[in-house]
């Protein structure tokens, strides 16, 4: 993730990969890097503390790109420490998080239901319903709920028509626009664009 001419170098963080898990379906297996979403939501001022911590660590690892316009800096943003600082937070906090990333889904939805391309796939549902199990299906991700109630991906998209590739990455490109209009810092955007991707195979199969 670069920065336009002129912009200030944009953060490109990264994370422990986690060993492989050996469960199936795992849908809703916690997404490490999602934790730190939730930590921003939570409390920004502690995300950005935990940034410029890990900057100072692995000051010797930046690097920035002299070739073109381009900048970009890297750090290593390690879990542990978001995990840390999340079980710090009051239950208040953790509450604003969660309120904020339900109303961030809905109005997600109801942003598909009215564009051209994916729009028809929309239409006479319950976006309410729609948007409050694809946020509990996050909150299992992110950790912040113990179980996940709702369908599978498969099931929850049986009833669609087919999903072509094209109608996919529309989607991944309005939810792109989507968290750039709520400031959501741009490695966490990446983060949640990952997660989303990874789905790709079960949605297109």
């Amino acid at each position: 993730m670069l920065g336009l001419r002129g912009e200030k170098p944009l953060w490109i963080v990264t994370f422990p990969k986690a060993p492989p898990s050996s469960s199936q379906g795992s849908d809703t297996k916690i997404k490490a890097p999602l934790l730190a979403v939730v930590l921003w939501l939570a409390d920004e001022g502690a995300y950005k503390t935990i940034i410029k911590e890990a900057k100072g660590q692995d000051k010797n690892d930046f690097r920035q790109t002299k070739k073109t316009d381009f900048a970009e800096e890297q750090v290593s943003l390690p879990i542990s420490k978001v995990r840390q600082k999340l079980n710090s937070l009051s239950n208040h906090q953790i509450q604003i998080a969660r309120k904020t990333l339900a109303g961030w889904v809905c109005e997600f939805y109801h942003l598909m239901a009215k564009d051209l391309m994916i729009g028809f796939f929309f239409s006479n549902r319950d976006l309410v319903k729609i948007s409050q199990n694809q946020t509990s299906f996050l909150l299992k991700a992110m950790g912040l709920e113990t179980a996940y109630q709702g369908k599978s991906i498969q099931q929850a998209h049986v009833a669609l028509p087919p999903i072509r590739k094209g109608q996919f990455f529309r989607r991944i490109e309005l939810l792109n626009q989507h968290l750039k209009e709520k400031k959501l810092p741009n490695p966490l955007i990446h983060a949640w664009l990952e997660f989303e991707r990874s789905f790709e195979h079960v949605v297109l199969s």
